[in-house]
C-alpha cells in the first residue's frame, strides 16, 4: 500500500478500490494499536470476515478440593459473537495538495502520511464505539452495572477500590473536564502527587478521552476488550461537480468488538 496509489484511484467508481488486501492494513494497524492507544493496547485482536460469525470465550477454572484433595474439576464458559461491521471515515483533498504529497516522498514521510489519514482516524473512529458508541456489538455504555457517585475525589477512590473487588486488571475512563474538576478536590498530597506523575489512583491507570461522557465514568479490564478487524481496505474517490480540482475520499474496513464479557461498570455523576 502506498500514498499514491491511493490517491490516484478513479473517481466515482461505484466499486471500491482495494488498496490493501494482503495483511498490511491488518498487521501494521495492531501495531498502531499496541503502540498508540492506552485504552486497546491489550485487548484481544483478531482477524475476521465481515460475512461471518466470530466467537470470543472466556473460562474459568474452578476446583473441588475435599481435605486437601481435588476431587472435580470444571471449566464454565461463556461465548459471545460478532460480525466485523462496516467503518468508514471521510477526508477532503484538492489536486494541488496530492501534488504536494507526492513530491520528494520517502518512507518516512509516506509512514506519517498514512498514519495521519488512516491509522489515527481509524483508532479514535474504534475507541469512540469501544467507549460510548451504540454501533460495536458491546460498547462499555452497555453496562448493566450502574452506580452512582459525584463529581468529587472521594467517589472516584470508592469507584476504584470497587473496581479492584469485580476485575484483576483495570483501568478509568474519564473525560477531561470530569477529571479536572476531580483534581480539583483532591485534598491528600500523595494522591495528587501519584496521579500527576503516573496519572494512576492506588495503580490504577486514568485514561482522559473526549469520547467519554460527562455524564460517567467507567471501569474496565482492557484485557478483556476484544476486536475483529478484516484485513482489506478499501477506498472510494468522489469528485465535487462545483469543486473539479477537488476530491472526497471514504477509506473503509470492517470492525466489531468491545466489552464482549461485560467486564465493564460505570459510575453516573449526580
Amino acid at each position: 500500500m502506498n500514498v499514491e496509489k491511493m490517491f490516484n484511484v478513479r473517481a466515482n467508481n461505484t466499486v471500491p478500490t482495494i488498496i490493501s488486501s494482503d495483511g498490511e492494513f491488518y498487521n501494521t494497524f495492531i501495531d498502531y494499536i499496541r503502540n498508540n492507544s492506552k485504552l486497546l493496547n491489550q485487548s484481544i485482536i483478531v482477524e475476521g470476515n465481515p460475512q461471518q460469525n466470530y466467537y470470543f470465550d472466556i473460562e474459568n477454572t474452578s476446583n473441588n478440593v475435599y481435605e486437601g484433595e481435588i476431587k472435580s474439576k470444571f471449566k464454565p464458559m461463556n461465548s459471545f459473537s460478532c460480525i466485523p461491521k462496516l467503518l468508514v471515515y471521510e477526508f477532503g483533498l484538492s489536486i494541488n495538495s496530492q501534488k504536494n504529497i507526492f513530491n520528494n516522498i520517502n518512507e518516512n514521510k509516506e509512514k506519517q502520511i498514512l498514519e495521519n489519514i488512516i491509522y489515527k482516524p481509524f483508532l479514535r473512529s474504534v475507541e469512540k464505539n469501544v467507549i460510548n458508541g451504540d454501533y460495536f456489538d458491546k460498547s462499555i455504555l452497555s453496562s448493566t452495572d450502574i452506580y452512582t457517585g459525584t463529581n468529587d475525589f472521594n467517589s472516584l477512590l470508592k469507584f476504584i477500590r470497587l473496581l479492584k473487588l469485580k476485575n484483576e486488571n483495570n483501568v478509568v475512563i474519564v473525560n477531561p473536564e470530569i477529571m479536572n474538576d476531580i483534581i480539583d478536590t483532591i485534598t491528600i498530597e500523595s494522591y495528587l502527587t501519584e496521579y500527576l506523575l503516573n496519572k494512576t489512583i492506588e495503580g490504577i491507570r486514568i485514561i482522559e478521552s473526549l469520547e467519554c461522557l460527562k455524564t460517567d465514568i467507567f471501569g474496565i479490564d482492557p484485557t478483556k476488550i476484544c476486536l475483529v478487524i478484516y484485513p482489506e481496505l478499501q477506498i472510494k474517490k468522489f469528485s465535487l461537480i462545483d469543486f473539479p480540482t477537488e476530491y472526497i475520499y471514504h477509506i473503509f474496513s470492517f470492525v466489531n468488538g468491545g466489552d464482549m464479557f461485560n467486564s465493564g461498570y460505570r459510575m453516573r455523576i449526580v
